[in-house]
């Protein structure tokens, strides 16, 4: 243990026999101390200063943990005064790391500030007084990091300020997140009320950046300008898009976080634990002066839709604290409590602004957002569940008749849907202007191409016994033909990028098919022996029986009853008496009398006997032997005008080409 480290300890075992003997003034002496050896730290480790002190990180712990412990003593200490000195000079080590830039000793006695206000807020001996130096503090430095905008020279100083912001604005919802959670509201309205009185002019910055443009275009079209003044000006233009990108993310982001605390606390409420005394009043203090335009509820809760927020565990971790060492379940606070807030806010704002009068909404509040193609059922279904278990009613009844409210329900029903079919006919009508990107297009050709050749079973058997050749190297006397193995049509916005909707290009289903089609037109190609199955016979025995075991060289089966005949024959075992084979790496169902059986999907035919004679397919090209076009619906239109499907271009249609030639001796068909 270093020196420093020594010190540190020394003055904490004084500091907490001082707080258990109710001696303030031996208290304040030595949290003095500590304050003097911070101060020093803090110099000698800041960024600015690196020196020769010892540079181990867990020197800053050595400061928390002596807040922390001498808090726990203050708490039980007989002079009350003992709480007020250890949380002044926790906030004065805040404002040490903060005006010193030190990112650790600010963020760590932070957190040890909020922590001991939030002790206080629960405590039976509350001290008003750690409270309002608290919030006081709070308001001081979030106004100076938010007015440092305005004074920031460099990137440097911009970084500085968002670690600063962040920092007190994890710290700030905890305040606002856990006092309710024990039906104590005051302390998040006080942060709510500092969050709102917070001046962030976005505005300021984007008329300089208006400004710095004129500048340059002016500067950069006299004869006496230099590169140097123009990168000057270019330098001072950059500076100002990151402010005005931050004022506008801080902003953002304190209306999301009010947004939030409203509806958590009237979530507690609904749930009993926040009283409805202190609801009524936080409603009249906080939200009927916030929440008062229906238009702005609604953009401010599709705002909250956008991600998954740090307001998603609030609940469970709620429930999870109530029921240690039970399982315990919490679904979606955006879709949950945060949506129901938002529901009884805006039916509260249209009782209240008189928008039900007609049968339908004149204005409709809901923004024309995409994300409502997709998000709407939600709201519709928990529309209907509260109105199943009168939540409007209960929620809004007085002073608003139950007839109204059903009115209002309907209204905002009614908007939603409407919205709804507006986002879809916008989107599509995106859908229908948007080119394919290529790369979808190449990534589909591939996925296509390769899981269709991994179905197509016959062609890996040909390509084992080396039976495979290329087009281009096919003798004279072969016809190389071209067979469309299939016209598949997708959607296109599967193709297509969507914000709100992950879109996965399934060719699953549709390559098996073309598989399928692709065994048949070999089939159709080679002069094939049809050997006719009669009927209610064992497609195993009919095999052994019928068939020259000694020249067959494997049995392609049908996935259905056939294959299920196959295993179940006495002659069927799934390894191979003669250990390795030709065609070992793709008989994966077994043998029948020692002859490898592949299975998969034939179409028509019930099984297909390959022998031993000489046959190549001629298919191999440079690209792949499937030719795949993805085709929009329009270009499709085109060359077919005779389409009568009136939504083609929001479809695209695949189409599957497969060419080759054939030589050799036949197969054999069981039908």
């Amino acid at each position: 243990m270093s020196d420093f480290q020594n010190a540190v300890e020394y003055y904490l075992e004084k500091s907490k026999s001082a707080a258990n003997r109710g001696s303030a003034k031996d208290l304040e002496e030595q949290l003095d101390h500590v304050e003097s050896l911070l101060e020093h730290y803090s110099e000698k480790t800041s960024p600015e200063n690196i020196s020769d002190f010892p540079q181990d990180t867990s020197l800053i712990g050595e400061f928390t943990n002596f807040y922390r412990s001498v808090h726990d003593s203050c708490t039980t200490s007989p002079n009350p005064e003992c709480i007020v000195l250890v949380h002044r000079h926790a906030w004065r080590g805040v404002f040490t790391g903060w005006n010193s830039n030190h990112k650790n000793v600010f963020s760590d006695l932070l957190s040890v500030a909020i922590d001991q206000y939030l002790h206080q807020t629960l405590s039976d001996r509350v001290n008003e007084s750690v409270l309002e130096k608290t919030e006081s503090n709070l308001r001081s430095i979030f106004q100076s990091t938010i007015g440092a905008l305005d004074d920031a020279e460099t990137p440097t100083d911009l970084q500085n300020i968002e670690f600063q912001f962040d920092e007190l604005f994890t710290q700030v919802r905890r305040i606002v997140r856990d006092p309710p959670k024990n039906g104590i509201i005051e302390p998040s309205e006080t942060i709510l009320d500092l969050l709102s009185s917070l001046l962030l002019r976005p505005e300021g910055f984007e008329a300089d950046l208006v400004n710095y443009n004129i500048d340059i275009r002016s500067r950069a079209s006299q004869d006496d300008s230099t590169e140097t003044s123009l990168n000057e000006l270019r330098d001072k233009m950059a500076l100002s898009a990151r402010k005005h990108r931050l004022a506008l993310q801080f902003s953002q982001r304190i209306e999301v976080l009010r947004f939030v605390g409203s509806a958590w606390i009237t979530h507690l409420h609904l749930e009993g634990i926040v009283s409805d005394e202190r609801y009524d009043e936080f409603a009249e203090n906080v939200i009927h002066e916030d929440y008062s335009n229906p238009s702005n509820i609604a953009e401010l809760f599709l705002q909250l839709t956008g991600s998954e927020g740090y307001w998603e565990m609030w609940d469970l971790h709620r429930r999870m604290d109530d029921s240690p060492g039970q399982i315990v379940s919490s679904g979606s606070a955006t879709w949950g409590w945060a949506l129901e807030f938002y529901l009884l806010q805006m039916v509260r704002v249209l009782l209240e602004t008189g928008d039900i009068e007609s049968d339908l909404l004149d204005e409709n509040p809901i923004p024309v957002e995409d994300i409502l193609r997709v998000r709407t059922s939600r709201i519709l279904e928990k529309i209907e569940q509260l109105r199943g278990k009168d939540i409007f009613q209960e929620f809004l009844s007085p002073p608003f008749s139950n007839e109204d409210i059903e009115m209002a329900v309907d209204h905002l029903y009614e908007a939603h849907e409407q919205r709804e079919t507006e986002a879809e006919a916008n989107w599509e009508e995106t859908l229908r202007d948007t080119e394919i990107p290529e790369s979808r297009k190449t990534q589909f050709r591939e996925s296509l191409s390769t899981e269709t050749l991994s179905s197509f079973e016959l062609r890996k058997v040909f390509d084992s016994l080396g039976w495979i050749g290329r087009q281009d190297e096919a003798p004279d006397g072969v016809v190389i033909e071209s067979y469309v193995l299939g016209r598949p049509s997708y959607p296109k916005r599967v193709f297509v990028d969507d914000p709100y909707v992950s879109q996965h290009l399934n060719t699953s289903q549709i390559s098996s098919q073309i598989a399928t089609n692709a065994t048949q037109s070999w089939v159709d190609a080679f002069v094939s022996t049809e050997l006719p199955l009669p009927n209610q016979s064992n497609i195993a025995e009919f095999l052994v029986e019928q068939v020259d075991t000694s020249n067959a060289l494997c049995y392609i089966v049908d996935i259905g009853d056939e294959r299920r005949d196959i295993v179940d024959s006495e002659h069927f075992s799934y390894r191979s008496e003669q250990g390795e084979e030709p065609l070992s790496d793709v008989a994966k169902t077994g043998y029948l009398a020692g002859t490898p059986v592949i299975t998969t999907r034939l179409g028509e035919a019930k099984a297909i006997v390959i022998d031993e004679s000489t046959k190549t397919v001629y298919d191999r090209l440079d690209g792949g032997p499937l030719s795949i076009e993805v085709i929009s619906g329009e270009e499709w239109q085109q060359r077919h005008p005779v389409s009568e499907d009136s939504d083609i271009e929001l479809n695209v249609i695949v189409e599957v080409e497969y060419s080759f030639g054939v030589s050799g001796g036949g197969i054999t068909v069981v039908q």
